[in-house]
């Protein structure tokens, strides 16, 4: 594991940072995939996110109803 002063050391040294975002469905399962892209002076690093949503939106719904009283 990295640690966190000599991520952000790599990071200093980045020339360029770009990001795409997406989402996509798989079996019923909303996936938010974020690709990070760091360029730096010796290579170009790659980091893709992918997240699933669904148990973000079952704790919401469970928080709403507890909110509604139902």
């Amino acid at each position: 594991m990295v640690s966190r002063s000599r991520f952000k050391w790599d990071l200093d040294l980045a020339d360029n940072l770009e990001w795409e975002s997406s989402r996509r469905m798989e079996s019923s399962t909303v996936v938010d995939v974020i690709i990070i892209y760091l360029k730096t002076r010796w290579r170009i690093v790659e980091i893709c996110l992918e997240i699933s949503v669904t148990r973000s939106r079952k704790i919401l719904k469970k928080m709403l109803l507890t909110a509604l009283g139902a």
